[in-house]
């Protein structure tokens, strides 16, 4: 969708004033009107209103009275749909996604978060207690309700979520942008280590090595790359990923 603004004609009597909202189902448009009064016509001529309505894209529209007219002027925005952050542990992927969400006015929810709320215990846990593959099937299907029915926009998945195609197929379905934060692995080290966290995955740095160059085919497979350096913000990168977005959806 072009950002360019684009003009359409209604045929609306200026002695009414509809409020158009729009809800989208698949790429078609449902519109409902509400009716209300507006002063008479010669009061009315440059009267400046607002409305909106929301498809596969955000328009703002505006509109000014000319005559027995309505005429709008829409300018498109971003994309409304999910935003997927993924990248190996320790890149920076929860910490970008809040700083994204809170740019773009939106709810942002980390996968290994809620997997430890809805269970109960955490990814390591749940790891050391039934094994990769048991928690790799709870990770697949508290992401599956995640992009079903939660609110958040932004989702930052774990470092091994992306990796599996079942995943990725999920992503995939629900129309979501996957996005890489691609950061070099002595970067993603010093963070594990400063952390504090033992990773069961990663238990020390030749592990995490491996692991990290095993999985980076795998994120290569994500839409969008964004790069992150440790001189990097998180409110710098988050205004990168905007950025990448816009010029994405050209």
């Amino acid at each position: 969708m072009s950002d360019k603004l684009k003009v359409c004609r209604f045929g609306s009597s200026i002695r009414v004033f509809w409020s158009l909202a729009a809800t989208a189902a698949g790429d078609k448009l449902k519109f409902v009107a509400l009716v209300r009064g507006l002063p008479p016509p010669q009061q009315a001529t440059n009267l400046s209103l607002s409305f909106w309505f929301e498809s596969s894209s955000f328009w703002s529209l505006a509109a000014t009275a000319a005559g027995d007219k309505l005429k709008f002027v829409g300018q498109s925005r971003m994309n409304e749909g999910q935003i997927i952050i993924v990248g190996f542990m320790g890149s920076g992927k929860s910490t970008v996604a809040r700083a994204l969400a809170g740019k773009l006015d939106s709810d942002m929810i980390d996968l290994d978060e809620e997997i430890t709320r809805s269970d109960g215990r955490s990814p390591k846990q749940i790891i050391e207690d039934d094994g990769e593959a048991a928690f790799r099937d709870i990770e697949t299907q508290v992401l599956s309700k995640i992009l079903r029915d939660h609110p958040a926009r932004v989702i930052a998945l774990g470092g091994g979520a992306w990796t599996l195609p079942r995943n990725r197929d999920l992503i995939t379905q629900v129309g979501a942008v996957s996005i890489w934060l691609d950061a070099p692995f002595d970067l993603c080290w010093q963070r594990i280590v400063v952390s504090g966290n033992d990773r069961p995955l990663a238990r020390n740095q030749s592990q995490a090595r491996m692991l990290y160059n095993e999985r980076r085919t795998s994120y290569n497979l994500a839409k969008l790359h964004v790069s992150a350096s440790e001189f990097s913000a998180a409110d710098q990168i988050a205004e990168e990923i905007i950025e990448v977005l816009r010029i994405s959806e050209k």
